[in-house]
C-alpha cells in the first residue's frame, strides 16, 4: 500500500522592492502580489522597478577649485579671518550670475569681526547657503545642513531632501493630488478635490484670458507688482496655443491671475467685460487656482512662480475667507518664502540682477500681506519682525528696464514708476521694522506706539518718513495721472496714520487738548481719504484694494470724539464722513450679529444723542423730535429695538460724562455728503490745493429752538480703551469677510 505525501504550497514570490503606493506612504511593504496595504485600501498593487541612479556630472578642475576655496573660506571665516578685504581688486562677482551649470552653494557670510569681538554680531551675520539648480533655489539656514551640504555634492539629492522633486517623474499614480491616504495640501486650500486629469474646462477662451490678463495689469498689477509684465505675458501667450500642456507652474499662475482680475471687478463690471456674474466666474476659478496649485506641489515647489501662484490666490481669498483663517494662510506663505530664502537678499549669494529683483519683488508684499492679516485677527509681532531678515527693497524701476539675463545693473529712478506705489508702502514698513521694540504687543506698530518712548520722538521719527516720502515720490505726483493720485493719496493716508497711531497711545492724549484736537483732525483726514478714492473716478479701479484696508481705529476715535463735539464746521464734516462710511459700507447695517459693527453702532446712536442735544440747545429750546437725523440712524434704531437686549460684552464701555453706555447703530448718509479731494500733505507743484464741499445732508431743520433740558456733553477723563477694541476687533474678524 503505497501512500502519498501532499506536498508543501511553494512560498510566495516576494517581490525585490516595495510597490508604488507603499513607497509613497513610506511604509513597510510585505511585497506579496497584491501586498496588504493595497489589499486594505482595495486599490490596484502596481509594482514599477525602481528609477536607474542618476549618473553624477563630473564637475571640471575649475568648479572643483572653486568649490574648494569657497570651502577654505568659509574656514577663515569661522576663525574670525575678514576675508572681503584680501583682494583689493575685487570682481563685481557677487552681482553677476554663476555660470558654472549644476549646483551653486553660495555662502552670504561675509561677516565682519566685532571690533570688540562680539560673538553676537559675528552670528549675526551669517546667512548660511543657498543651493541653486536650474532656476530654482533652496535655503540651508541651520548648522546641520549647512555642514552637511559639502558632502553631498549632487544638487538634486539635496533638493530632494529639501522635497522639491517629490513625485517628479510625473506619473499619476504618485501625485500627492490622488493619493487614497494624503490630502495634497488641502488643509490649506480647503475644499479642492486635486485631481490628476487635465484643467482645460476650467480656463477660459483665448479672448478672455487676455481680457483677464489686461484687467489684472489695470487694476492689480499697480498695487501688487508680484508679477514682471512682460516675461509673464509672453508665458500666457504661449500658454494659451496648447491649453492642455500648459507647465504646472505657469498654469498656477494663470489661474491666480483669474481669481485676482474678477476680484478687483464689481459685479456689474464681470457681466458686461467678461459675460459671465462674478460669482460663476470666482467659483470656477478658485477651483482650477487651488487643483492647478496642488498639481505644482506648491507646499514643496521650490518654483518662484509657484509661489507667486499661491501670493495671488490668498490675495484673491480676502473677501471669501475669514480674518483668522487668512492669517494662518499667510503664515504658511512666510515660511515657504523663508524656505526659499526670500528674506536673505539675493544679491548676497550672487543670483542674476533680474532674479533678485523678482525674489524682493515677492518677499516685500509677503511681508505685508502678513502684517495686515496679522493685525485684522488682533494679532501682535510677525513672524517677520525684527532683524531676522535683510532683503533690500525692490528697485525704483519700470518692468521694461529690467530683463532676465541683464548683467548691469538698473539706473533706479527718482521719481514715479511703476514700483513707487508699493515702495511708499514699503517704505512705511521698513521705518516700522527698524524701529520696533522688543514687546511683541501691538506688532511693527509697537515702533510709534511705545508708551517708553516720548510723543515728540516719535513724532520726529515720523517726520523723517514724511520728508524721506515727499524727496523721493510725492513731490514728483502729477495727481492728473490716477496712479500718481493714488500713490499721492495712500503716501499722504499712511503718514497721517502712523501721526494718529503715535498720538493715541500717548499719555498727552487723555490731558492735553492740543494732542486731542489733533488726533481728531487725523482721524477725519483718515476717512475723508477712505472716500476719495470711492468717489474720484480716475482710481475707482483700486477700490477694492483700499476697502480691504479700512482704518477701523481711525473710525472708531471720530465716533468717540463727537459724543463730546458737537458742533462747528469740523464736526459738521465729521458727520457727513460718517454718513460716507456707513453708504460705502452697508454691512454695518445688515449683518447684525457682527460685535464689531454692533459696537459701532452703539457709539454711533450715542454720537447723536449727543449731536442732537446740541443742536436743540443751539436752535433756541425746539425738541429734540422735531431734528431730522441722518438717513442711517432711524434703521440702527429700529434694528436695535427689534434685536434681544444688549449684552454687557456687546460693546466696549467707552468713558461720557453721563456715565451711560447706551447700546445703538448707524446706516448710510445720502449719496450728497461727498468729499471733492484730499487736502495736500506733500502738494505737487502742478496741482492746486482742493477744498471739500460743506452740504447740509446731515438732515438739521432750521431755525431751531433749544431745550435747556439737556445735560451738557464735557470732555471725558479717559481716553479709548483700546484693549477693549482690540479684542472686539479679534473677536469680529473670524466672522467678518473682506469686501472687494
Amino acid at each position: 500500500m503505497s501512500s502519498t505525501v501532499a506536498a508543501d504550497p511553494a512560498p510566495p514570490t516576494l517581490k525585490p522592492y516595495a510597490c508604488v503606493l507603499c513607497q509613497q506612504r513610506k511604509v513597510r511593504c510585505d511585497r506579496q502580489s497584491p501586498c496588504s496595504g493595497c489589499r486594505k485600501y482595495e486599490v490596484n498593487c502596481i509594482y514599477r522597478p525602481p528609477p536607474a541612479p542618476k549618473r553624477r556630472k563630473r564637475r571640471s578642475p575649475e568648479e572643483t577649485l572653486l568649490a574648494r576655496l569657497r570651502k577654505y573660506e568659509e574656514l577663515l571665516v569661522g576663525l574670525g579671518v575678514d576675508v572681503s578685504n584680501i583682494d583689493e581688486h575685487k570682481s563685481d562677482s557677487q552681482h553677476a550670475a554663476p555660470e558654472a551649470p549644476g549646483l551653486t552653494y553660495n555662502s552670504g557670510s561675509g561677516s565682519k569681526t566685532d571690533p570688540d569681538g562680539d560673538q553676537e554680531e559675528d552670528l549675526k551675520n551669517q546667512f548660511g547657503r543657498m543651493i541653486i539648480r536650474d532656476g530654482k533655489t533652496h535655503l540651508l539656514e541651520n548648522s546641520l545642513w549647512v555642514n552637511l551640504s559639502s558632502e553631498i555634492g549632487d544638487p538634486d539629492t539635496i533638493l530632494d531632501v529639501a522635497g522639491d522633486n517629490a513625485n517628479s517623474n510625473g506619473d499619476p499614480f504618485l501625485s500627492l493630488e490622488d493619493s487614497p491616504l494624503s490630502d495634497g495640501g488641502e488643509f490649506i486650500i480647503a475644499g479642492s478635490t486635486g485631481g490628476s486629469g487635465s484643467l482645460r474646462a476650467l480656463h477660459p477662451h483665448t479672448v478672455q484670458i487676455f481680457k483677464l490678463w489686461q484687467i489684472y495689469i489695470d487694476n492689480m498689477d499697480p498695487v501688487t507688482k508680484l508679477c514682471h509684465k512682460p516675461t509673464v505675458q509672453q508665458q500666457i501667450l504661449d500658454a494659451t496655443s496648447d491649453l492642455d500642456n500648459i507647465p504646472k507652474d505657469v498654469e498656477a499662475l494663470m489661474f491666480g491671475i483669474y481669481t485676482c482680475a474678477v476680484a478687483s471687478l464689481r459685479e456689474d463690471d464681470c457681466i458686461s467685460r467678461l459675460g459671465e456674474t462674478r460669482e460663476a466666474l470666482l467659483s470656477r476659478f478658485h477651483l482650477g487656482a487651488k487643483r492647478a496649485l496642488v498639481r505644482a506641489d506648491f507646499l514643496t515647489s521650490s518654483d518662484l512662480t509657484v509661489y507667486r501662484a499661491f501670493l495671488l490666490y490668498l490675495l484673491s481669498l480676502r473677501e471669501f475667507v475669514d480674518a483668522q483663517t487668512l492669517w494662518v494662510y499667510s503664515g504658511v506663505a512666510m515660511r515657504i518664502a523663508q524656505r526659499l530664502g526670500l528674506h536673505r537678499d539675493g544679491a548676497r549669494f550672487g543670483l542674476p540682477i533680474f532674479e533678485v529683483e523678482m525674489r524682493r519683488r515677492l518677499w516685500w508684499p509677503t511681508v505685508y500681506f502678513d502684517g495686515l492679516c496679522g493685525e485684522l485677527c488682533g494679532m501682535g509681532a510677525s513672524l517677520a519682525a525684527g532683524s531676522s531678515w535683510d532683503t533690500k527693497l525692490p528697485l525704483n524701476v519700470n518692468d521694461s528696464e529690467i530683463t532676465p539675463g541683464m548683467r548691469d545693473l538698473p539706473i533706479e529712478h527718482k521719481g514715479i514708476t511703476e514700483m513707487s506705489f508699493c515702495l511708499v508702502r514699503y517704505e512705511v514698513g521698513l521705518l516700522l521694522r527698524d524701529l520696533a521694540s522688543r514687546n511683541t504687543f501691538d506688532g511693527a506698530w509697537g515702533a510709534v506706539t511705545d508708551k517708553s518712548i516720548t510723543l515728540s520722538d516719535r513724532l520726529k521719527r515720523i517726520d523723517a518718513l514724511e520728508a524721506l516720502l515727499q524727496d523721493k515720490y510725492m513731490q514728483y505726483c502729477d495727481t492728473s495721472i490716477s496712479f500718481h493720485l493714488l500713490t499721492w493719496v495712500v503716501g499722504y493716508s499712511c503718514i497721517v496714520m502712523l501721526r494718529f497711531r503715535a498720538r493715541s497711545f500717548s499719555r498727552d492724549a487723555q490731558n492735553s487738548q492740543e494732542v486731542r484736537d489733533a488726533l481728531f483732525a487725523d482721524t477725519l483726514q483718515i476717512i475723508a481719504n477712505y472716500h476719495t478714492f470711492r468717489l474720484t473716478p480716475g482710481i475707482q479701479r483700486y477700490y477694492w484694494h483700499v476697502t480691504a484696508n479700512f482704518q477701523w481705529h481711525a473710525f472708531i476715535h471720530l465716533l468717540n470724539e463727537l459724543q463730546t463735539r458737537t458742533e462747528g464746521e469740523q464736526v459738521d464734516r465729521a458727520w457727513e464722513e460718517v454718513g460716507n462710511v456707513y453708504t460705502s459700507k452697508p454691512e454695518l447695517l445688515s449683518e447684525a450679529k457682527n460685535p464689531l459693527y454692533i459696537a459701532i453702532g452703539n457709539l454711533t446712536l450715542k454720537a447723536w444723542d449727543a449731536r442732537k442735544a446740541s443742536l436743540a440747545r443751539a436752535s433756541g429750546g425746539l425738541s429734540q423730535d422735531t431734528i431730522v437725523p441722518p438717513c442711517f440712524i432711524e434703521p440702527l434704531r429700529a434694528r436695535r429695538m427689534a434685536s434681544a437686549p444688549p449684552s454687557s460684552a456687546s460693546s466696549p464701555q467707552v468713558a461720557t460724562t453721563s456715565g451711560q453706555n447706551s447700546a445703538q447703530t448707524y446706516p448710510p448718509a445720502g449719496g450728497q455728503n461727498q468729499v471733492s479731494a484730499t487736502p495736500p500733505l506733500f502738494p505737487p507743484t502742478n496741482m492746486a490745493v482742493p477744498t471739500y464741499e460743506m452740504t447740509n445732508g446731515y438732515g438739521l431743520m432750521p431755525n431751531m429752538p433749544s431745550s435747556s433740558a439737556v445735560p451738557s456733553y464735557a470732555l471725558p477723563d479717559n481716553p479709548v480703551d483700546w484693549s477693549q477694541w482690540e479684542t472686539l476687533l479679534q473677536g469680529s474678524a473670524a466672522d467678518m469677510n473682506f469686501e472687494m
